[in-house]
């Protein structure tokens, strides 16, 4: 994966997949470097990431490489420093 300089961002991505996609869409997700689980959901969403990495961008084109991805949505988690 290429680098980015700073410091390492983690993300919830919400996908959505073609009807049948599901499982294969998970099976992918999981091969990309910086996703730390992939997993199914039922819902609005078809399939859950959690993601790790310097570069944000290059994850979600990855992921949007995948035949049968729809849609996605990324949820950048913060951390509350005091």
């Amino acid at each position: 994966m290429p680098e980015e300089e700073g410091y390492p961002v983690e993300a919830i991505i919400l996908i959505n997949t073609k009807l049948g996609d599901m499982w294969r869409v998970v099976e992918e997700a999981r091969k990309i470097e910086g996703v730390k689980f992939a997993k199914a959901a039922a819902g609005r969403y078809d399939v859950i990431a959690h993601v790790q990495t310097c570069n944000m961008s290059w994850i979600i084109a990855r992921l949007h490489g995948i035949n049968g991805i729809v849609r996605t949505e990324t949820l950048i988690t913060l951390e509350a420093k005091f």
